[in-house]
C-alpha cells in the first residue's frame, strides 16, 4: 500500500456458477475494496463488458465459468491472464455437473491451490438427512405427496422460527406442499407481522398466493408473475415471510439465503420420467442455507427414502468424490484450445489432457470413465489418447480442424467460428449438412434442433397454448405452421421462435421465460450460422441470404416482412406500429 498504485498489475477473479452470487459479491466488495482503490467489475451474461480494455482497468473481476470462457476465447493475447494472481472458485462441486462442469474445469486450469474447508464458512452449517419408508409398490408421486405431511414437524424442529426455504421438484408440487402446510401450521408471530404480510398480500395478483401469504407461507417458481415473484423475494429477504416453497431453479437464479433449507425428496421429473437430482444440484440447494448478516449457524435437511439415506449422508459430509465431466464435452474444448493455439499438434493435445482434472480422476477411478479397472497408468493414458484422437478425428471430419501426416493441427475458419460463438459440436455438425438451397423456414427448423436448446423441456400444461400459437382459425398464428400437434421440445422451440418474431403475445409466464432464453441463445447460433454459410458458399446461395435474414430477425425479434417492424423503435408498441404502417401506405398512395 506504500506505492502509488500497488494493484496496477494484479488481478483477482471470483467465479461463481450463478449471476446472483456474482451480483451480491459485487455490491459488497465495491463497498469494502473501493476505499482501498480497488475496482470491481461484474462480468456475467447480463452485462455488456465485452471489451478487453474495460476489464484492464479493474482489479477484481466477478464472473461465471461460461462468460469467462466465452471472453477469453476472443482475446488475441493472454497478457491480461498473466496478471491474474488469485482465482477464487465458489461452489466448486459444479465441476461434476454434466452440462456445466467441463467449462469450469477447463477455465480454472492447473494452478497452485489453497482449498477452504467448512471451518472457513461464515455461517456454520448443520446437515441432516432424514430417510422415510417407501414400499416397492409406492409410486414416486405418492411418496412425494406423503412428505408434505412431514413438513410442519420438520420446520418446527429445525427452523428456530427463522426463514425456511423448501425445494420441491415441480411447480405443481410447490403449490401442493404450500397448501398442505397452510392447513397444519401457522407462522404469524405478532400483530405487526400480520400487518406487514397483509401489505404484501394486497399487492399480490395470484389469488392462491395471496391467501397463503396471509398465513406466512409463499411459493416461487417460473409460472408466477414477475411482479408477484419480486414481492415474494423482497418479503423473504427481509425476514417477513417465514416459509417459502420453490423449485430448484431458484437456487441457480436468485440468491435468497435462509436459516433452514429443506429438500423435499431427492427425485425430480426430467422429460416425463423420474430421476435423482444431480449431486451438484443438491449441493447448490443446501448452499442457500445460512444468512451471514443474521445468523451464526444454519441447517440443511434432506428428505429422501430410507434406501438412499446413506448416499446423501456421505454427500453432505463431503466424503463423496467429485468426478470430472470433461470427457463428455472434450470435443468442444479441444477445438477451443486449437483455435487459441494452446494445441498445435497431437502430442500437445495429449499434454493438455494430462493437465486436466479428468486425467487425475481417470487414474484414480478409471471405471467411471468407461475404462477397465485393471489398467495401469500407461493403459489409462493410452485410453485417454484414444479418446483424444477420436475427438480430433471428429473435428477433422467436418472440417473444423485440419491435421497433416506430421500430426500438426490447424484450426479452420469454421472451427474459429465454433470457438468464438461457443457452439456445440453437434450443432456445427448440423450446419455442415446445409446444401445451400434451404429456405428461411428450413433454417428456423435447423436452429431449433441445436444442442444448446437441449434443456428446454416440453411440459404437458404448455401444449394447449403452443398448439394455439401454431394453428388457430380465430387468431393470428405463426408464419410457418408446424405439421400436426406440438409434441417435442424441438417443435416447442420452433413455435416460440416464430411466435416472438410474429409479435404474437405469449400469456404463459413459463413460456415467456423460455422464449427469452431461446432468443439469448438463438442470437448467438444464428449469427454463427450466417457467418459459417457466408464463408462456405462463396457464390450467392438462397441459404446464405436466408441465414443473414434469420440472424437479423433474431436480433430484432421480428420477421423481416412484419407489419410491426417499427416496434424496434423506442416507445413504439403494436398499435403505434400498425398506425405508422397505415400512414406510410397513405403517403405512398398520394405520392
Amino acid at each position: 500500500m506504500e506505492t502509488p498504485e500497488p494493484w496496477r498489475d494484479v488481478k483477482a477473479v471470483y467465479m461463481a456458477p450463478i449471476k446472483a452470487l456474482c451480483s451480491q459479491c459485487s455490491e459488497n466488495w465495491k463497498k469494502k475494496f473501493g476505499p482501498l482503490g480497488l475496482s470491481c467489475k461484474e462480468l456475467t451474461g447480463d452485462t455488456e463488458i465485452d471489451d478487453f480494455f474495460e476489464i484492464q482497468d479493474s482489479q477484481i473481476i466477478l464472473t461465471t465459468p461460461e462468460k469467462w470462457d466465452s471472453m477469453t476465447r476472443k482475446w488475441k493475447d493472454n497478457c491480461l491472464l498473466q496478471l491474474v494472481k488469485l482465482f477464487l472458485i465458489d461452489e466448486v462441486h459444479v465441476v461434476k455437473d454434466a452440462t456445466r462442469g467441463a467449462t469450469l474445469e477447463v477455465v480454472s486450469g492447473p494452478a497452485t491451490y489453497l482449498s477452504m474447508d467448512e471451518n472457513h464458512r461464515p455461517v456454520k452449517l448443520r446437515k441432516v438427512v432424514l430417510g422415510f419408508p417407501c414400499s416397492p409398490n409406492q409410486t414416486e408421486f405418492k411418496f412425494d405427496l406423503s412428505l408434505n405431511y412431514k413438513m410442519a414437524n420438520i420446520i418446527q424442529t429445525y427452523s428456530d422460527q427463522k426463514p425456511t426455504l423448501v425445494f420441491c421438484s415441480t411447480r405443481k408440487g410447490v403449490q401442493q406442499s404450500a397448501a398442505v402446510l397452510a392447513k397444519d401450521a401457522r407462522f404469524i408471530i405478532s400483530s405487526e407481522h400480520k400487518q406487514r404480510l397483509m401489505k404484501y398480500a394486497n399487492s399480490i395478483l395470484d389469488s392462491k398466493l395471496k391467501d397463503l401469504l396471509m398465513l406466512g407461507i409463499g411459493y416461487h417458481h417460473a409460472g408466477v408473475g414477475l411482479s408477484d415473484r419480486k414481492l415474494i423475494e423482497e418479503a423473504f429477504a427481509l425476514g417477513d415471510l417465514p416459509v417459502l416453497f420453490t423449485t430448484r431453479t431458484l437456487a441457480m437464479g436468485v440468491n435468497l439465503p435462509a436459516h433452514l433449507v429443506v429438500i423435499k425428496s431427492t427425485m425430480q421429473y426430467v422429460a416425463g420420467s423420474c430421476e435423482e437430482y444431480g449431486e451438484a444440484d443438491i449441493l447448490q440447494m443446501i448452499g442457500r442455507a445460512g444468512r451471514p448478516q443474521f445468523d451464526s449457524s444454519a441447517t440443511a435437511v434432506i428428505m429422501t427414502k430410507v434406501q438412499t439415506r446413506d448416499k446423501y449422508t456421505k454427500l453432505m459430509n463431503g466424503v463423496e468424490i467429485i468426478e470430472s465431466s470433461l470427457h463428455s464435452h472434450l470435443v468442444e474444448h479441444l477445438n477451443a484450445e486449437i483455435v487459441l493455439q494452446t494445441i498445435s499438434d497431437v502430442n500437445m493435445a495429449l499434454d493438455w489432457i494430462r493437465s486436466t482434472y479428468l486425467y487425475i480422476r481417470a487414474l484414480k477411478n478409471p471405471t467411471h470413465y468407461g475404462f477397465s479397472a485393471d489398467l495401469d497408468r500407461c493403459g489409462i493414458e493410452a485410453k485417454l489418447q484414444e479418446l483424444c484422437l477420436k475427438n480430433l478425428n471428429a473435428l477433422s471430419a467436418i472440417d473444423l480442424i485440419r491435421m497433416d501426416e506430421d500430426i500438426n493441427i490447424k484450426p479452420t475458419e469454421a472451427g474459429r467460428l465454433m470457438a468464438r460463438f461457443c457452439i456445440a459440436f453437434d450443432t456445427m455438425e448440423q450446419f455442415s449438412k446445409v446444401v445451400g438451397t434451404e429456405s428461411l423456414f428450413d433454417l428456423v427448423s435447423l436452429v431449433s434442433k441445436s444442442r444448446e436448446f437441449s434443456d428446454i423441456q416440453l411440459r404437458v400444461n404448455e401444449k394447449r397454448a403452443l398448439n394455439t400459437l401454431n394453428r388457430d382459425k380465430n387468431r393470428r398464428t405463426i408464419r410457418f405452421p408446424l405439421e400436426g400437434k406440438i409434441k417435442t421440445s424441438e417443435m416447442k422451440v420452433n413455435c416460440l421462435i416464430q411466435a416472438q418474431m410474429s409479435s404474437i403475445s405469449i400469456q404463459d409466464f413459463g413460456l415467456t421465460q423460455d422464449t427469452a432464453k431461446i432468443f439469448r441463445i438463438g442470437m448467438r447460433i444464428s449469427k454463427c450460422l450466417s457467418e459459417f454459410l457466408s464463408h462456405r458458399f462463396k457464390a450467392v446461395f438462397p441459404a446464405v441470404l436466408n441465414s443473414l435474414i434469420l440472424a437479423k430477425c433474431f436480433r430484432a425479434k421480428i420477421w423481416e416482412n412484419s407489419h410491426f417492424v417499427s416496434k424496434q423503435l423506442e416507445k413504439i408498441g403494436e398499435g403505434e406500429a400498425v398506425l405508422l404502417l397505415f400512414l406510410l401506405n397513405e403517403c405512398i398512395c398520394y405520392s
